[in-house]
């Protein structure tokens, strides 16, 4: 045993809350996996021609979703984590995060990536890979041509969850100078390679999230109190984000992934969201859309692109298919499919 880390962990022990539904968290994850699927419709690789309403609604998108996630991702972890009682507790704790995270990043992307390898043979498919070793070089080292989209979430929600623990030992369980020093580091220029910039530059979010788990109540009660001004800094971002002033992107794209959190956060505990069930079905559902939305998407779109033009006019109507198939398939494949294996069930649960 590491006496050393008992004695530290005994001191920033905190006391581990129930984890049972948190509902306005899976009303924020419901519209947020929503907004994923709906930018994932169209490959950043394979653009439709003249849809320019589409890269505009990728343009908002992206400047805020995934940020969200992580913040949502953060808020869960330290809102439950209790410090583990010594080394050997660290290592399981890793253990278990590796099973639930890193475990099917290696199964469902060497799964899209065969599959897409495959099926590229017979109809269309994007992002297909060239040969094998430029896809593991894609999965594991040059990570900007990964053949998936959702990887790199994993492998840096794992990051995070393994490194959280020696943080919080460090810091006495206070995340306020953490978060300022990858307030730094999120605009520092890191490597592209093995997920290094998505580490680097999402840990912000994720700490913001540790910093409203751990105050939750006052947090969540200001967010009520004050949601209307948050809109409108929300919207005023994303006006900037649409408009583009001479300003770096990155300090755009931050405002706006800062503006959401408190925004979309108010917005997940209004009476109208926190009623709907359509909202929560796909909330509870979300891990399971998020690794296969685009295999989903990629079923839907193969017979579509054979017959249709891929353009601006018919992505208007196909987008109902494809946010079908990407909602709905990956639910019918866990339903269906993995309940004949309950490690593949449990694997994919929310």
């Amino acid at each position: 045993m590491n006496q050393a880390y008992v004695d530290s962990a005994q001191m920033t022990v905190t006391v581990r809350r129930d984890r049972s539904r948190m509902l306005d968290i899976d009303q924020a994850k419901g519209f947020t996996i929503f907004l994923v699927v709906l930018g994932h419709i169209v490959s950043t690789h394979d653009p439709a021609r003249d849809a320019a309403w589409y890269d505009l609604l990728i343009r908002l998108i992206y400047s805020f979703h995934m940020p969200f996630f992580m913040y949502l991702s953060g808020l869960v972890y330290f809102y439950t984590y209790k410090a583990p009682a010594d080394f050997d507790s660290y290592l399981v704790g890793v253990k278990k995060r590796a099973n639930r995270l890193l475990a099917p990043f290696l199964l469902f992307s060497l799964l899209v990536v065969v599959g897409k390898a495959v099926s590229a043979r017979f109809v269309h498919v994007d992002h297909a890979p060239d040969s094998a070793l430029g896809a593991l070089s894609g999965l594991f080292w040059n990570t900007d041509d990964s053949p998936t989209f959702f990887g790199w979430y994993l492998v840096t929600l794992f990051v995070y969850s393994a490194l959280a623990p020696w943080m919080t030992r460090a810091s006495g369980n206070r995340l306020g100078g953490w978060a300022a020093l990858f307030a730094v580091i999120h605009f520092v220029p890191l490597p592209h390679h093995m997920y290094i910039d998505r580490i680097g530059s999402f840990f912000i979010y994720f700490l913001i999230g540790g910093l409203v788990g751990q105050n939750l109540q006052p947090a969540t009660e200001l967010f009520d109190r004050y949601r209307k001004a948050a809109w409108l800094v929300f919207l005023v971002a994303e006006i900037l984000v649409v408009i583009d002033p001479p300003v770096p992107s990155s300090l755009l794209v931050t405002f706006a992934s800062l503006a959401a959190i408190p925004a979309l956060h108010a917005l997940a505990r209004t009476r109208r969201v926190l009623d709907s069930s359509a909202i929560q079905w796909l909330g509870t559902r979300s891990f399971i859309i998020y690794l296969l939305n685009t295999v989903g998407i990629g079923i839907a779109k193969a017979p579509l692109v054979h017959f249709f033009a891929w353009d601006g006019l018919n992505l208007i109507w196909m987008s109902v298919p494809l946010m079908a198939g990407g909602l709905f398939i990956p639910v019918l494949v866990k339903r269906y499919v993995f309940r004949f294996s309950p490690w593949l069930d449990k694997m994919t649960d929310s």
